[in-house]
């Protein structure tokens, strides 16, 4: 998953998705919500446990796209009610993430999360993305200059 796209988990999240995929309510309300619209997955049993739940979610419409869901987010802030837009697969695979980190968290395993600044996703791009962005740039070619 790659970048933040400037609201939180809780903002972007429909309450009724918590009824199938519960989010960690130890997780800051404030937690960043990264985009979900590139992602490497490694094979590995906790991969397939996420890809599970992720496919019996998108099977289930109140659970992918629970009734009052509302795609469009305003700018966030701190007297806003949680749940006021809802962003589909990207909140489900941020809650499956998030949830996941902060297993491991508490079972005391050191983890880089991918919210970190530290994270290896945000060291070394060659290029960032942001929303609206376009380029006239060729950036297809990843060969180092020499």
């Amino acid at each position: 998953m790659s970048g933040s796209t400037g609201h939180s988990i809780r903002h972007a999240t429909n309450e009724g998705m918590y009824k199938y995929i519960p989010l960690d309510m130890t997780i800051p309300r404030n937690h960043d919500m990264l985009e979900a619209n590139m992602m490497l997955i490694h094979r590995s049993e906790t991969t397939r446990k996420i890809i599970k739940w992720s496919v019996l979610c998108a099977i289930t419409r109140d659970c992918i796209e629970p009734q009052g869901s509302i795609l469009g987010c305003p700018r966030e802030d701190d007297k806003m009610p949680e749940g006021v837009c809802h962003r589909q697969d990207q909140s489900l695979y941020n809650i499956l993430l998030a949830n996941l980190e902060q297993q491991w968290i508490n079972e005391g395993r050191h983890v880089i999360t991918h919210i970190m600044p530290n994270h290896p996703k945000n060291l070394k791009q060659r290029h960032q993305t942001r929303r609206m962005q376009t380029t006239s740039e060729k950036i297809d070619n990843c060969s180092p200059k020499i």
